[in-house]
C-alpha cells in the first residue's frame, strides 16, 4: 500500500434471515423509528401471529452485528382468486433504517422473503406500494396489475380546499428533503403519503367540479331494507360472503373471521359496521373509519343485485360522517365494478384522465396507488388474465394498511 493513503474501512457484513418471535420487540422499535407510531408488541401480535389464515410464513429482517435494521413483513392471508380460495400474503411494513438505506437492503429484504413465501405455498402475493417503493418491487418480480382509484365525495368543500392547499407547501419541501436524504424522520415520511392523497385530491376536484357542491348528487336509499349500526360480525356475514365469492376474480376471502380480525381485535372502537338487513337476512355492509378530518370507507359489500342497498350505506354513511365533522369521505372501488358506477352518481369523484394518462407515463404511475401482484411463478396467461377482470375485483382500503 502506497504511504500516506490508508484502507477505507470495511462495512460490517449483512445478514439475512426469516423473523422469529424473540425479535418482536427489536421489529416494533424499528417500525416505530421508521413510521413515528406504528404502534406496539400487542400490534404485532394481533398482525403477524394471530391473523385468520390457517397457515404461516415468515416475515424477514436483516441485521448487523446482531441489530435488526430492516424488515419486510409478510402476512399470511386466505385470498380469492377466480371465485378460488386460495393461499395469500400481503407485503406490508417494509422498513429500513435511515442510515441504512441506498445500500439495496430493501431489494435483498424482498428477493428474500417473497419468493420463500411462493415455495411455502402461497399463490398470490400482492401489495400497494408506498410513494418511493414501486420501482424496487417491480424489479424484483412484481407487476403492477391496476391502478386503484381513490374516489373523493366533498362534505365540506371550503374547508377541504384550505386543508388542503395549507399542507401542500410544507409536504412537498418534505419531498425533496426525502429524495436528497437531507430529512428521513418518521413525520417527514408521513407528509409523503399525505401529499400523495392532497395532489389526488386536487385533481379529483378539477376533473369533477361538481364534487363541491354536494347537493347535486340526492341519495337513493330504495326500500324494503333496514338499516342499523351493528357491533360484531356473526354468521350472517357468513351468509353472505357465500354469495358473493364465485364473482370474485381477485381479492380477499371476507367472511366474519377476517372481518373480526381485520376490524374489531384490539383496534380501540375506531371502524363502525353499518348493516343493511332484509328480515333477518344481511343484505350488505358498511365498515366506516372516521379519521381526523376525513372519513374512509374500509368495506362495502352487498349481496348480488341488491343496488339500492349500496346507495342506502353510502347516505348512512356520508351522514355519519357530517356528524363526524368530516371534511371529505372516500373509498376504493375497481373501474368497472358496479360500485364504481354508483359512488360516482353518489358525487364521488377520482381523477380517471390521470390513470389513463400514467399507463403511458411511469413517472405518474409511480405516484398513484398500485395494486401489485408478485407474478413469477405464474402463468403469462393467467398475468394476463387477472388484470383484465377488474371489474370482479373485490379490493378496498381496508386491504391496505391505509387505514
Amino acid at each position: 500500500m502506497r504511504e500516506g493513503k490508508t484502507r477505507a474501512p470495511r462495512r460490517p457484513a449483512m445478514r439475512l434471515r426469516g423473523a422469529e418471535p424473540v425479535d418482536a420487540q427489536a421489529i416494533v422499535n424499528l417500525l416505530n423509528d421508521v413510521y413515528g407510531d406504528w404502534g406496539d408488541l400487542n400490534r404485532w401480535q394481533w398482525k403477524y401471529q394471530n391473523p385468520p389464515a390457517p397457515f404461516r410464513f415468515s416475515s424477514a429482517v436483516a441485521e448487523i452485528e446482531g441489530r435488526i435494521i430492516g424488515h419486510y413483513g409478510i402476512v399470511p392471508l386466505e385470498m380469492v382468486m377466480e371465485g378460488r380460495i386460495v393461499r395469500g400474503a400481503q407485503v406490508v411494513d417494509a422498513a429500513v433504517l435511515p442510515a441504512n438505506r441506498r445500500c439495496g437492503v430493501f431489494s435483498a429484504l424482498l428477493r428474500r422473503a417473497v419468493p420463500d413465501t411462493v415455495r411455502a405455498g402461497a399463490q398470490l402475493v400482492y401489495g400497494f406500494p408506498g410513494l418511493l417503493s414501486l420501482a424496487a418491487n417491480r424489479r424484483n418480480g412484481f407487476r403492477s396489475v391496476g391502478f386503484v382509484p381513490e374516489m373523493v365525495k366533498v362534505l365540506r368543500p371550503a374547508g377541504a380546499l384550505a386543508a388542503a392547499l395549507k399542507s401542500v407547501p410544507g409536504d412537498l419541501v418534505a419531498l425533496w428533503n426525502v429524495q436528497r436524504q437531507i430529512d428521513q424522520r418518521p413525520d417527514t415520511i408521513r407528509r409523503l403519503a399525505r401529499l400523495r392523497r392532497v395532489l389526488l385530491f386536487l385533481v379529483c376536484l378539477a376533473s369533477g367540479p361538481a364534487a363541491l357542491w354536494p347537493h347535486l348528487h340526492p341519495s337513493r336509499t330504495g326500500t324494503g331494507f333496514r338499516l342499523v349500526e351493528v357491533a360484531r360480525f356473526d354468521e350472517r356475514f357468513d351468509a353472505l360472503w357465500s354469495q358473493l365469492q364465485e364473482s370474485v376474480a381477485l381479492g380477499l376471502r371476507k367472511d366474519a373471521r377476517y372481518l373480526t380480525w381485520r376490524y374489531l381485535y384490539d383496534r380501540g372502537g375506531r371502524f363502525r359496521i353499518l348493516a343493511a338487513e332484509r328480515g333477518q337476512a344481511l343484505a350488505g355492509f358498511l365498515v366506516l373509519r372516521q379519521s381526523g378530518g376525513s372519513s374512509q370507507i374500509a368495506e362495502l359489500l352487498a349481496a348480488p343485485g341488491q343496488l339500492d342497498v349500496v346507495w342506502g350505506l353510502l347516505a348512512m354513511a356520508t351522514e355519519q360522517a357530517r356528524r363526524e365533522n368530516s371534511l371529505v369521505i372516500t373509498a376504493w372501488a375497481p373501474p368497472g365494478h358496479p360500485h364504481h358506477s354508483i359512488l360516482s352518481q353518489a358525487g364521488f369523484v377520482s381523477p380517471e384522465r390521470l390513470h389513463r394518462l400514467a399507463r403511458s407515463r411511469s413517472y405518474l404511475g409511480d405516484r398513484l396507488y398500485q395494486v401489485i401482484l408478485y407474478t413469477q411463478h405464474l402463468p403469462s396467461a393467467q398475468q394476463a388474465e387477472l388484470c383484465g377482470q377488474a371489474g370482479q375485483w373485490s379490493l378496498a382500503m381496508g386491504d391496505s394498511d391505509l387505514v
